[in-house]
């Protein structure tokens, strides 16, 4: 049934208008919207931005330029890589460009633990993997760097929690460091 009146004509032309305008208010939104959405990305981009450098340091090109040609073929090969690592880079632990990280030795009974202190003051922080009975080298860290904060984990807290947590001030975890993980059975050799 058609409906032939002058005024559901008029009515269904204005609705048919409403709609066109109604949509293109909404596509002009759209479109608005965008524009702003992307004015201010680019404005935050602004703000945020910071100068990437071209080039690393001299120190890091360095050791890129001697360690990298070294590694590059063992790429993909975890195993070979941790296994071969200290033999294939050896040569390249003591390049002159080092010397501008001013590393300093701090020796414990059995063993030598190194350390580059921050060129402005600020905290750094000690991670011991396994504490041994032993925190001289953390107490020559502590007088060395006072702003150190010292994380040591070892399975056997009878004498460690207490060397760490007392005499060191530092944060003790009773756990053992291992090639696996989940929870196992561990034995303390002494």
């Amino acid at each position: 049934m058609m409906i032939t009146s002058k005024p559901f004509n008029r009515l269904k032309e204005a609705f048919k208008h409403n709609r066109n305008l109604s949509r293109n208010v909404l596509l002009g939104m759209v479109l608005l919207s965008s524009v702003f959405l992307f004015i201010s990305v680019l404005k935050d981009q602004e703000e945020f931005s910071f100068d990437v450098p071209t080039e690393g340091s001299p120190t890091f090109e360095a050791f890129y330029n001697c360690v990298y040609p070294k590694l590059a073929p063992l790429k993909g090969n975890y195993e070979k890589f941790w296994t071969s690592f200290v033999n294939l880079t050896k040569e390249c632990d003591n390049l002159e460009e080092y010397k501008s990280l001013d590393i300093q030795p701090v020796a414990n009974t059995d063993e030598v633990k190194y350390v580059s202190f921050p060129k402005r003051e600020e905290n750094i922080t000690m991670v011991t993997l396994g504490i041994g009975h032993d925190v001289d080298a953390e107490m020559r860290l502590k007088k060395l760097w006072p702003r150190t904060e010292f994380f040591g984990v070892d399975p056997s807290p009878e004498i460690n929690k207490d060397l760490y947590e007392v005499k060191l001030g530092g944060n003790y975890f009773q756990v053992a460091v291992s090639g696996q993980g989940g929870m196992q059975k561990s034995y303390i050799f002494r």
